[in-house]
């Protein structure tokens, strides 16, 4: 009623699911392609969340996947479509969470 809440989302355990969890942190060369790769990835089937970000990177991007070497198809074209428009980008494997806490005290 008051704006506080736009949603809710379970956290979900996807290893336990059979899938792996991927998070790829990237820095475009100019905002306007920032936009263009996030644009890219919203119907990207494997990516689950973007964030876009005010620091070294400009976005980040997260997967989930069936295996690690459906995670490197997602890598490779990345650098395919984008290569040449990016400065750089980091690719982490999630394996564990331990917490994940909405409203800090």
């Amino acid at each position: 009623k008051n704006g506080f809440f736009a949603g809710f989302k379970p956290r979900i355990n996807f290893t336990k699911l059979g899938y792996e969890y991927f998070h790829v942190f990237i820095s475009a060369k100019s905002p306007q392609i920032a936009d263009e790769i996030i644009n890219f990835y919203k119907y990207h089937p494997d990516c689950v969340y973007i964030l876009e970000l005010v620091g070294y990177y400009d976005m980040h991007l997260e997967f989930v996947v069936k295996s690690t070497q459906r995670f490197r198809e997602i890598l490779r074209e990345l650098r395919d479509k984008f290569g040449d428009k990016i400065h750089d980008y980091e690719p982490l494997q999630i394996y564990t969470e331990r917490k994940f806490n909405l409203i800090p005290s």
